[in-house]
């Protein structure tokens, strides 16, 4: 944040620096001069005049410049609120001890799945980002949990979804997890579902 109060603090020197500078060539030489038998000049002025010009467009712009500033620094302050939360959630979801997924609610194509959703059912983040949250259900028995269709009915009319299912790892090992669903609005790719997957396989093991 420092370095961006710098950098607009030296940004308004510099404009400042440049407003003098062309408010001080303008009073000099330009408007005194004469340009094809054309004069700019107004009523005569003296020097003392022609410096407080300057000094006066100087100042104007000096304060044209303070709320622009501020409104500068506050959206810069907001920005970084926003990027150190999003810095500590994505620090949660990294060493959250469940996996997330998150897909798109139309196709239910993976967009994001952390490292321990990778460890749990065994695929890297190439063979998960695009592909369908299928590839770790796709061999389920409907007897054995909802059928998407419901699951998604039961999402949009709670706002989340809670389910005991039996997934599949890449090596089509079984393995029982609760689910919980819930839906929410993406910025970039509008409504999705983001999904925690927990590994319940001893318990339901010692249920059998």
């Amino acid at each position: 944040m420092d370095n961006i109060k710098y950098s607009i603090f030296i940004n308004n020197i510099l404009i400042l620096i440049t407003v003098f500078f062309f408010s001080y060539i303008w009073e000099f030489y330009i408007e005194p001069a004469t340009f094809l038998g054309f004069s700019l000049a107004g009523p005569e002025e003296s020097d003392s005049e022609r410096w407080e010009y300057v000094y006066t467009v100087t100042f104007f712009c000096f304060l044209a410049l303070i709320f622009p500033t501020v409104l500068s620094i506050k959206k810069e302050k907001e920005k970084e609120k926003a990027l150190e939360k999003v810095r500590l959630q994505s620090k949660m979801l990294t060493n959250i001890n469940e996996g997330v997924c998150l897909s798109k609610y139309d196709d239910n194509s993976i967009i994001y799945a952390n490292s321990k959703f990778e460890e749990m059912f065994g695929f890297s983040s190439d063979e998960t980002i695009g592909k369908t949250i299928s590839i770790i259900n796709d061999h389920l028995e409907k007897t054995n949990g909802e059928t998407k269709e419901k699951g998604l009915t039961v999402i949009s009319t709670k706002g989340e979804g809670y389910r005991e299912i039996k997934t599949i790892q890449r090596d089509g090992t079984t393995l029982w997890c609760s689910s919980v669903t819930s839906t929410f609005k993406h910025l970039e790719h509008g409504k999705v579902l983001l999904s925690v997957f927990r590994d319940i396989s001893t318990l339901k093991n010692s249920e059998l």
